[in-house]
C-alpha cells in the first residue's frame, strides 16, 4: 500500500518502531488512533476476539473516518459477530477484494495477486492457542503455577490468592513480577508480561490475585517491577 501512495504514512503498534521504547504503550496508541485519517481493521483467527481489536474499532467508527474491515480466508464471514458483521467484509488474501481495499483506503497497488499471494503466506490459518502444547511455569508448595501453555483450553475457576512466598520464588528464577488491574491486562501483555495462574494442567486454571489484583510475569527484573 505505502509504494502505491509514498507519501502515505502507517501505524502498527507491534511493528519494531511504532512506539519508541521509553514511551508508555497505551496512550502512544490512544495518540495513533487520534490522528489517523483512515483505519484497516484486519481480522484473522488471532485477532477476531481480541478485546483491543474491538476497542480501536469502535474509535475509528464513531470519529466517522474511513473505517475498512477486511479478514483473511481462514475466517468465515458468519464468525464475524454483529455489529462488525454488519459492515462489508472483504478478504485482504483474494487480490480483487485486496484491490478494492486499497482504493477505499485511497492508494493501489502494483500487483494485488502477488501482495495477495504473499499475505496468504504469512496470515495465521489458525488460533496460535490452539497447537499451544509446552508449558512454562513452576510448582511451589505442591501448586503448579503457569503463564503460558494451553490454558486457554482450561475451565475457569474462581481466583486463587497468592501464596506466601510465590513471588519471592518468581524472582528467584529471573522474572519480574508485578500486580495489575484486570481491566488493565490488555495494557500489561502488550508489553510482553503473562498472567500467572494457578492450574491442573489437565481441567481447570484459577487467576492468582492478591488485593484484588492480577499477578504477572516478564522478563528480567527492572527497578520499576520490583516497587
Amino acid at each position: 500500500m505505502r509504494a502505491g501512495t509514498p507519501s502515505l504514512g502507517t501505524f502498527l503498534s507491534s511493528r519494531p518502531g511504532d512506539i519508541r521504547a521509553d514511551t508508555q504503550w497505551l496512550p502512544a496508541v490512544e495518540a495513533a488512533l487520534l490522528r489517523s485519517d483512515a483505519f484497516l481493521i484486519l481480522l484473522t483467527p488471532n485477532s477476531i476476539d481480541r478485546p483491543l481489536v474491538a476497542f480501536e474499532t469502535g474509535c475509528a467508527w464513531f470519529a466517522n473516518r474511513t473505517t475498512v474491515l477486511a479478514r483473511s480466508s481462514t475466517v468465515p464471514a458468519d464468525d464475524v459477530k454483529w455489529p462488525l458483521g454488519s459492515r462489508q467484509l472483504y478478504r485482504i488474501d483474494q487480490p480483487e477484494e485486496l484491490a478494492v481495499i486499497c482504493h477505499d483506503l485511497g492508494t493501489t497497488i502494483a500487483d494485488p495477486s502477488a501482495a495477495a499471494a504473499a499475505l496468504r503466506a504469512c496470515l495465521p490459518t489458525a488460533f496460535a492457542g490452539a497447537t499451544e502444547h509446552v508449558w512454562e511455569g513452576l510448582t511451589f508448595d505442591g501448586q503448579y503455577f503457569a503463564w503460558a501453555g494451553p490454558l486457554l483450553d482450561l475451565e475457569d475457576r474462581e481466583p486463587a490468592p497468592c501464596p506466601a512466598g510465590l513471588v519471592e520464588e518468581l524472582r528467584a528464577h529471573g522474572f519480574s513480577v508485578r500486580l495489575g488491574r484486570p481491566d488493565k491486562l490488555d495494557h500489561h501483555i502488550g508489553r510482553g508480561r503473562a498472567q500467572v495462574f494457578a492450574t491442573d494442567a489437565k481441567r481447570w486454571r484459577r487467576a492468582v490475585k492478591q488485593n484484588g489484583q492480577s499477578l504477572l510475569v516478564g522478563g528480567v527484573s527492572t527497578p520499576d517491577d520490583k516497587g
